[in-house]
């Protein structure tokens, strides 16, 4: 064997030794580490809280929601319509929050300007697209009508001079002749 040739060997026998002393590395970090896993575990099961139930998480009921009043004090009645009812109930029979009916008798300014508006909804996606699309072509309608005329009206730029011809268009104005002639005007 050539001293190049025991060289290679060496390295190669080398390699394979420091990547076994690697493996064997790992292995232990790994079942180190499963170890103290499994006793965290085991030590959180064991703990002496984990045999009481946890007391269970207190819901807000409908009432402590409500606005809280002194004891003796009964909520003011409002009247509208024959009908006396509170603000709460109110808001219920309008199909809407306290907090709402409150805003809405601020900007309205009574108590019964807000009852008397009722259910106020709030336009839906469509019918705020149906708004958007109609501003849109009333403002494309004012811009024809505003073409159209410009070719009627001879101090206005672009005036061109129609004719008025029976035998090619039955005594109609053709669209082409109402469009301003940039070319001739240059």
């Amino acid at each position: 064997m050539t001293p190049s040739e025991q060289a290679r060997l060496i390295d190669q026998q080398e390699f394979a030794a420091e990547c076994l002393a690697i493996r064997q590395r790992a292995y232990a970090l790994l079942t180190d580490r499963r170890a103290r896993m499994r006793e965290a575990l085991e030590q959180w099961l064991d703990r002496p809280s984990a045999a009481v139930t946890p007391a269970p998480r207190r819901r807000k009921q409908r009432n402590e929601q409500r606005e809280r009043l002194p004891r003796g004090v009964k909520p003011k009645l409002h009247e509208y319509g024959g009908v006396s009812l509170t603000r709460e109930q109110w808001a219920e029979q309008l199909g809407i929050t306290k907090a709402a009916l409150t805003t809405r008798i601020y900007r309205l300014g009574s108590v019964e300007a807000a009852i008397a508006a009722g259910r106020m909804s709030t336009p839906s996606n469509t019918q705020v697209l149906r708004r958007l699309i109609n501003g849109f072509r009333r403002i494309r309608n004012r811009q024809l009508i505003q073409r159209i005329s410009a070719a009627f009206h001879s101090d206005t730029p672009g005036y061109i001079q129609t004719s008025h011809s029976a035998k090619d268009t039955g005594g109609r104005w053709h669209v082409h002749d109402l469009q301003p002639n940039l070319e001739k005007s240059r």
